[in-house]
């Protein structure tokens, strides 16, 4: 009975490390979209000034 409580100990463990480097990516890949995202926002931001400065005639 003890070899049975360690072995479910040691597969807990290892279900919540795998768990765990599951959040760090996931946190990791919400990261980068969030990123993209804001440098997305600020091209749009860039082109809409551009396109106001142009609508005044000026060159």
């Amino acid at each position: 009975m003890i070899l049975f409580d360690i072995a479910v100990e040691a597969f807990f463990f290892f279900i919540s490390a795998v768990v765990i480097i599951l959040l760090i990516g996931a946190a990791g890949l919400v990261f980068i979209i969030l990123r993209e995202v804001a440098w997305y926002v600020r091209k749009q931001n860039e082109k809409k000034m551009e396109e106001k400065d142009n609508a005044d005639g000026s060159i």
